[in-house]
């Protein structure tokens, strides 16, 4: 098939991408200037080139039967600004996804967060894929504004549309800064490692599983025309994050401490993220 991707440089992206590749699909992927993939991919895509998603010419989408949607600004650890999250995570995505319908694509992707979920996380033991939107912060809100724009766009052009909603991920290429990648630089360093209480219940799942359920989400989830569907993506094994810690900790064979409770909690921390999947 032949696929455009957006996000083909970020981390899930990368992987993503890296995943149509070898599965033999043709990609036209979408970077910014001097961006370039967190692997090493089999072989390039046809890339498209330009500092925002107003830069992608709609011949680029022609003969495309799927638009992935995979880019996002103000993933945690990155800062995210309203104004901004609004502009590149709203408007100009909905920009492209015009383009798309204008061209005749036949199904449009959105890899999306479970931060839409926000606070009605936690009134669930496990989210399922239709629960209400309450986001906290810029990142979590752009996120779901961008869902209901879409989800209006499918209703009313009766396009084939998925909302594939992806919950906590880890491996290599991620930011520095995050969790996993912190944890295995202090590992691997023979420091030890400060975190919180670790009593905050995830579902992590590496970033090579996520790229293959969001790829195969995207080419063979049943879709109906004008009926926008909404999954959750995740390895289905959630565990609290000390024992995810100590899990690595030992996996590493480190000979740091493990300073679990050496840090406050994050203010607003939903305690349980848990998908129905």
């Amino acid at each position: 098939m032949r696929l455009f991707l957006t996000g083909g440089t970020g981390f899930i992206g990368s992987y993503l991408l890296q995943a149509a590749l070898k599965a033999g699909h043709e990609v036209r992927a979408f970077r910014r200037e001097s961006s370039q993939a967190r692997i090493t991919l089999s072989r390039e895509p046809e890339w498209v080139t330009g500092t925002s998603f107003d830069d992608v010419p709609a011949k680029a989408l022609a003969g495309c039967d799927v638009l992935i949607h995979c880019a996002a600004y103000g993933v945690s650890p990155q800062p995210c600004e309203w104004e901004t999250a609004m502009q590149a995570n709203v408007a100009e995505p909905m920009s492209l996804m015009l383009k798309a319908v204008e061209q005749n694509v036949s199904r449009l992707v959105v890899c999306g967060s479970c931060t839409e979920f926000g606070s009605a996380a936690s009134r669930y033991d496990s989210i399922p894929a239709d629960a209400p939107m309450e986001p906290i912060g810029a990142y979590a809100s752009s996120k779901a504004a961008f869902t209901t724009a879409f989800s209006g766009l499918v209703r009313e052009k009766e396009l084939h549309g998925l909302v594939a909603r992806v919950f906590h991920v880890f491996g290599e290429g991620q930011d520095a800064r995050n969790f996993w990648p912190s944890l295995k630089r202090a590992a691997l360093a023979g420091e030890d490692f400060d975190m919180s209480s670790g009593e905050q219940v995830r579902d992590f799942t590496s970033v090579e599983v996520v790229a293959k359920m969001i790829l195969e989400a995207a080419l063979n989830c049943p879709l109906e025309p004008g009926q926008p569907q909404y999954v959750n993506l995740s390895g289905g094994q959630p565990q609290r994050l000390a024992q995810f810690a100590e899990h690595w900790w030992e996996q590493w064979q480190a000979t740091g401490t493990l300073r679990v409770g050496a840090l406050p909690q994050r203010a607003n921390e939903v305690m349980r993220y848990v998908p129905q999947v």
